[in-house]
């Protein structure tokens, strides 16, 4: 799987924020993730997905609104 790289002034971000949250970076950035995906929606997000053969992990998917989130 590609892993993107990170803007440094995102990073400085993210930093910043676990600076004033006292939470480890990763976790900030997850929630931040998590929120973008739930705003953006999944209209299509799963016939795509099952098109490509990808519907082995639809119980973790973001984008799953069988009110799993």
């Amino acid at each position: 799987m590609y892993s993107p790289k990170l803007n440094p002034e995102h990073v400085m971000a993210i930093y910043r924020l676990k600076r004033v949250q006292e939470e480890p970076m990763t976790r900030i950035l997850s929630n931040i993730l998590e929120k973008a995906l739930m705003q953006k929606g999944g209209n299509g997000v799963c016939k795509k997905c099952k098109e490509d053969g990808n519907n082995n992990s639809c119980s973790n998917c973001p984008f799953n609104h069988n009110g799993k989130r």
